[in-house]
């Protein structure tokens, strides 16, 4: 029979799971094929990348020695819309049928395949008719941060939004919720939602730095059971300080003075700091720059707040780059006369100093001839292009 079972390698996982996922048992009949099958059931479970086994006769016992390495990239599971369970609940489901899962999964077909056998179980004994679905979820730099577990099948109308905490109204939040509303629930979804269009309402109105828990969901049903009524998805917000505006230290190039730069922001000191003024600050500084040719100028500002005064001040990085020189222009028509219109209105010559106001000038010109040009019933179109190496632009006309 067998005796003592060890398993040398784990890190991540307890040799009292790595045991139970296995399936063999102290006591039980000692057979090399058991030991071959446990050896088995671990290398497809997806936790390990390897997995080899040896056993040593003592009287008449043997003792089994597991020898795995585990994979070393895992993420964490989002449960998405499993609303009728708490993830505390659906962690301990699956980890009792795969005892292998901690919340976790590795990015191997033995593990999905396992997670998801055992969550469709759970499902199946509480009379949910869905299907379990795993994808794995990217950041922007497209490294792995996560699994969606999602339930497919089950349809369940987001009704409703709501968000406790304040400042903003009821009808304000489901203003900027419409874009997610009467779509199926997805946790996911959510939460991106929250920390995007929810978040920039309230930074708009002067709230820097809100918080926002949750969702938690509530079924439509008042018996809590038919989500085919629909669902209604509330957030706590903790909205924090509402910053006033507290002014911007210029640091970089030094074509425009701070006075002049100070000038171009919509926001003066003490004025709400809302995030749209502020960005449109940000744009007006490089649009004053584009007016002198420096096309790809940029502003990095980073906010310092001040929670005692609630004010925020920046500290802003101006970048200004090359200054542009007018290059080719390529006017995409088949008319020689409008071809040679079109030249006679473009204002910026070649080797000039490429402005916008040149450009933006050239664009009426060219619209104010459009009809003598009889292109009136079609759309200018201006693709500019940029040579960041010769510092030049193209230029395609064409109507379209």
């Amino acid at each position: 029979m067998i005796g003592q079972i060890r398993v040398t390698g784990n890190h991540r996982f307890s040799t009292k799971k790595i045991i139970a996922a296995s399936g063999l048992r102290s006591g039980a009949p000692a057979r090399q094929r058991d030991l071959e099958q446990a050896a088995s059931r671990l290398a497809q479970s997806g936790a390990f990348s390897d997995v080899s086994y040896q056993y040593r006769a003592r009287g008449k016992t043997w003792d089994a020695i597991l020898q795995v390495v585990e994979v070393q990239q895992f993420a964490p599971c989002i449960f998405d819309n499993f609303v009728w369970f708490s993830d505390a609940e659906l962690t301990a489901a699956i980890e009792r049928a795969f005892p292998l899962f901690d919340g976790s999964m590795a990015e191997s077909r033995g593990m999905q395949e396992a997670v998801t056998a055992a969550a469709n179980s759970f499902l199946s004994a509480h009379g949910i008719r869905g299907s379990t679905a795993i994808r794995p979820v990217f950041d922007l730099s497209h490294n792995l941060i996560g699994f969606l577990l999602h339930v497919d099948g089950v349809p369940m109308p987001l009704k409703d939004v709501q968000v406790e905490g304040g400042p903003l109204d009821a009808a304000a939040i489901r203003e900027v919720a419409h874009g997610i509303l009467s779509y199926d629930y997805s946790r996911h979804t959510a939460e991106y939602w929250a920390q995007t269009a929810l978040t920039e309402e309230y930074q708009d109105e002067g709230y820097l730095q809100p918080h926002f828990s949750g969702p938690v969901v509530a079924f439509a049903d008042p018996t809590g059971k038919d989500v085919s009524q629909g669902v209604v998805a509330k957030f706590l917000a903790t909205p924090g300080l509402r910053y006033h505006w507290g002014g911007v230290s210029w640091m970089g190039d030094e074509t425009l003075s701070a006075e002049q730069l100070t000038r171009l922001m919509v926001l003066s000191t003490g004025d709400i700091a809302g995030r749209k003024e502020t960005l449109a600050g940000w744009d007006a500084v490089r649009q004053a720059f584009g007016r002198q040719g420096y096309l790809t100028a940029d502003v990095a500002a980073t906010p310092v707040f001040d929670d005692h005064a609630a004010t925020v001040h920046y500290n802003a990085q101006i970048t200004k780059g090359p200054q542009f020189t007018m290059g080719e222009l390529v006017v995409d028509d088949p008319s020689p006369e409008v071809v040679k219109a079109v030249n006679a209105a473009w204002k910026i010559r070649r080797g000039e100093v490429y402005t916008t106001d040149a450009e933006k000038e050239s664009r009426q010109r060219i619209l104010q001839a459009q009809s003598r040009m009889r292109r009136a019933d079609k759309r200018l179109a201006l693709h500019r292009s940029l040579n960041t190496a010769a510092h030049t632009v193209s230029v395609l006309v064409k109507f379209e």
